[in-house]
């Protein structure tokens, strides 16, 4: 049986390739990837050597983790509503103590995205002659 190669430069594999970056995916591990794929740890380690598969792998896996992203946004406000819900209702103390926790830690991840991005922002605007950032400790 032939090897599967690439096809061309354009970033075209081959439908056993195309398997296999989904199976790369699903798996924790390339020998596990490999044996669900039906090719040969050396020719999936190969592949991952490969410019053209490696570029494909990380595109899908990166659509993967968006979409993943995506989800756990949509379900944030529930979550949330849930949290503060327990958080007031709740009799046990250490539960509402724990649902607190979970609000103040959100809380404390959306300021951290916030000065992330003004970082980013100060960065990209940068005037060229090393700008100096702003930096403000939270409070």
């Amino acid at each position: 049986m032939p090897k599967a190669t690439l096809v061309n430069d354009e970033e075209k594999l081959t439908p056993r390739q195309r398997r296999a970056i989904i199976c790369l995916i699903q798996n924790v591990t390339v020998t596990a990837a490999a044996q669900e794929s039906g090719v040969s740890e050396a020719t999936l380690y190969r592949w991952l050597s490969d410019s053209s598969f490696k570029i494909e792998f990380r595109k899908q896996r990166r659509m993967l983790f968006e979409r993943a992203v995506g989800l756990a946004q949509r379900a944030s406000a529930t979550a949330i509503a849930t949290a503060v819900e327990i958080m007031q209702n709740s009799e046990n103390d250490f539960v509402r103590l724990a649902a607190a926790r979970v609000v103040l830690d959100l809380a404390r991840a959306s300021d951290v995205e916030e000065r992330l991005t003004a970082l980013e922002e100060q960065l990209s605007a940068g005037d060229g002659e090393g700008s100096q950032l702003q930096l403000r400790r939270a409070s």
